[in-house]
């Protein structure tokens, strides 16, 4: 199952997706998710509503200043007990901040759980006016919330801050969207032609 966040505030949605969103209820985002599965991840059985992936909202704000969505619930609360065996947390520190937590937690609640960290956000709170102070704190906030939430980390990167030592490890496991490659492939291209008509 995908849990993923909605907004309910409309000015969130619009501040996010633009003043012409086709999206205004949780159905519509779920239709367009499913749609972008089958035309352009190419997933036609995923994306089918009947076999395919099972898709669950969390109520969340977009904050303007953090450019970033926090969950305004408790996401654990919302998982069935009998669905609750293995959870991959995107951005587990951030999901974390705002916790409004049920009775345990993600580690409780689950029984493998592996955050996957993007995000620098304490290089990204270093360069706000307040950042002498900020940096560490978010750094410090982050840390504590990925060691109490997470089994295992996975870093995208080796220059993000050390979260959990010992339950740490560094791989790309996003991968790349055909639409970069081809778009490199489109630009490499061009070089060579502009490289060989000179």
């Amino acid at each position: 199952t995908l849990v993923i966040p909605w907004l309910s505030v409309a000015e969130d949605r619009e501040k996010l997706y633009g003043n012409n969103t086709i999206i205004q209820t949780p159905q519509d985002q779920e239709d367009y998710i499913r749609s972008w599965l089958r035309t352009k991840a190419h997933l036609p059985k995923e994306a089918d509503k009947e076999t395919g992936i099972g898709i669950l909202f969390y109520p969340a704000r977009f904050h303007v200043n953090m450019m970033s969505i926090f969950a305004m619930g408790d996401i654990c609360g919302l998982i069935p007990d009998e669905r609750s065996d293995v959870c991959i947390l995107e951005e587990p520190e951030h999901l974390n901040w705002y916790r409004f937590a049920d009775k345990r937690g993600w580690t409780y609640k689950f029984n493998h759980v592996v955050g996957i960290i993007h995000t620098n956000y304490k290089a990204y709170a270093s360069h706000h006016v307040s950042g002498l102070v900020t940096s560490p704190v978010v750094g410090a906030v982050s840390g504590w919330t990925v060691r109490a939430y997470c089994h295992k980390v996975i870093k995208l990167s080796g220059v993000l801050q050390s979260y959990a030592p010992g339950k740490e490890t560094i791989s790309n496991v996003h991968g790349i969207r055909v639409e970069f490659l081809q778009e490199g492939l489109r630009r490499a291209n061009a070089t060579t032609t502009t490289t060989t008509t000179n």
